[in-house]
């Protein structure tokens, strides 16, 4: 447990102080800076962003032949729920607003850009590669992820590693540690006030009781830090997304609730 802390901690020290030298670590994939350009006052951030994705959101059907609204040229509609891929995004920043732009084929080969959004989904280096952590069965990919806090079920095992394989149990999570804050109005079987911080999320799913989800890394109340399948994370009865990555807020913009 003490060696988990302290490798917890080395980890914050490199979420904390790695933007201050460098510039954040996306390891060539997703996140890559490809250009920065500004033009006419307007800050203009290109990025390597490859997704497959559905579109039934009506504000992002339209196809241009570049990233904008300024001396664009529509090119094509896209239907509603058409599937596509993305393969680059662009930030368009003034004035401190944002607008995302997302460079599409769809699978018919035609190619364009749409709308996406007014979000930066990389913005404070979300989706950065934090570490790699090998079980010996499976090698996880361990981004960085925007801080929130979600619904543990009791009885819980935290893990040193992501997976069930080649991992340790280091402690449970128990409803008797959180008597104190716990409102007894439940969210199915979770009771609100049975909360964790998230503080890190694996790249890659994994299926345990037929639940198919990411490995997070979460701190407890009493400050012990260590990974647990999200699939027994809950977001009670807030809304938006359970996780915050950048596959997710673009996946939200264009298909949402």
């Amino acid at each position: 447990m003490v060696n988990m802390k302290k490798k917890y901690l080395m980890l914050l020290f490199f979420i904390c102080t790695c933007p201050l030298y460098s510039q954040y670590n996306y390891a060539n994939g997703n996140g890559t800076i490809i250009e920065e350009k500004e033009i006419d006052g307007v800050k203009w951030i290109f990025r390597k962003h490859e997704q497959y994705s559905e579109v039934y959101n009506d504000e992002c059907l339209t196809v241009y032949d570049k990233p904008g609204l300024i001396n664009t040229k529509i090119l094509f509609k896209l239907d509603m729920l058409e599937k596509i891929n993305i393969y680059e995004l662009a930030t368009e920043e003034k004035n401190n607003q944002i607008k995302l732009w997302l460079r599409i084929r769809n699978n018919g080969g035609n190619e364009g850009w749409i709308y996406g959004g007014t979000h930066d989904p990389y913005s404070d280096g979300m989706g950065e590669i934090l570490e790699n952590i090998d079980t010996g069965v499976k090698t996880w990919t361990v981004m960085r992820i925007r801080d929130d806090r979600l619904l543990v079920a009791d009885g819980l095992r935290v893990r040193d590693k992501p997976g069930l394989v080649n991992t340790n149990v280091l402690f449970q999570i128990r409803r008797v540690d959180y008597l104190d804050v716990i409102i007894e109005r439940k969210w199915g079987d979770y009771y609100y006030g049975m909360y964790v911080d998230i503080i890190a999320i694996t790249k890659e799913k994994d299926t345990i009781d037929s639940i198919t989800d990411y490995w997070v890394m979460i701190k407890d109340r009493q400050e012990r830090i260590g990974w647990v399948f999200g699939g027994y994370l809950e977001m009670g009865d807030k809304g938006g997304a359970k996780y915050h990555t950048p596959n997710i807020y673009v996946s939200y913009e264009l298909t949402p609730p």
